[in-house]
């Protein structure tokens, strides 16, 4: 279902959709009112592919709630998670002003509602607002960090320490306890075999250091234990 935030039906005008996004943190009620009511509101059901891999970017999104996988594939069909990315994650920023394609495809693991806010509103907001233009280039560059965090979580040849360094850098962009994640899509997310991160995750359980929920949440029970158990790995 696809509607504009100015909508009554829409929860944005409960909450603006921009107020958790740091990237739009800064600007006064004024100009996020005027980014909601003139953004689209879009609801999607789990599965659903909201980005194809070569697509224009055109926009920014804002997921209001829910949660959703970047990817890609490789030539034999393998997936590759690139990100993970949930409320107040925005989605394109780095891509619309240079015009240029998604490199991944957007999927939602859940039901997920997107705000999704045009390239000509978002650029005469960066003309008159220089905060935006600043809170843009932090947004980038946390972005960037975040991308060579995974490079040096991906470069570790131990698999316990590859799954435990990932589940560390997921709950560091948590505010929930929780980190729900299939063992596919961690899998998926570090090169891992699916066997390999199942019987891991049984060790580190073991061992007292996470703990599961059903079969797609875990918690890590001590952080300090965990980054000591890794320390002592060779």
């Amino acid at each position: 279902m696809q509607k504009n935030c100015s909508d009554k039906a829409c929860n944005c005008n409960l909450g603006l959709c921009t107020v958790d996004v740091k990237l739009f943190s800064s600007l006064d009620h004024e100009d996020q009112v005027f980014l909601a009511s003139t953004s689209i509101h879009t609801d999607y059901k789990k599965g659903h592919s909201i980005i194809l891999q070569g697509s224009r970017a055109n926009s920014i999104m804002i997921i209001r709630n829910g949660k959703v996988k970047l990817h890609n594939y490789d030539a034999e069909g393998k997936e590759y998670i690139l990100d993970i990315l949930t409320k107040g994650d925005s989605i394109g920023e780095n891509l619309f002003l240079e015009q240029s394609v998604f490199q991944y495809n957007v999927t939602c693991l859940s039901s997920v509602g997107i705000c999704e806010i045009s390239r000509e509103n978002f650029t005469n907001l960066l003309s008159k607002r220089p905060e935006a233009a600043i809170n843009l280039i932090v947004s980038l560059s946390k972005k960037l960090s975040e991308a060579n965090e995974m490079v040096q979580i991906l470069s570790e040849n131990n698999a316990v320490k590859r799954l435990s360094a990932f589940l560390l850098y997921r709950k560091s962009r948590l505010s929930d306890e929780e980190i729900e994640l299939t063992v596919d899509d961690i899998a998926a997310s570090i090169n891992l075999r699916r066997e390999t991160v199942s019987r891991k995750i049984s060790e580190l359980q073991s061992l007292g250091l996470i703990k599961r929920k059903g079969k797609s949440k875990i918690i890590i029970a001590n952080r300090n234990k965990l980054l000591e158990y890794l320390d002592e790995i060779d």
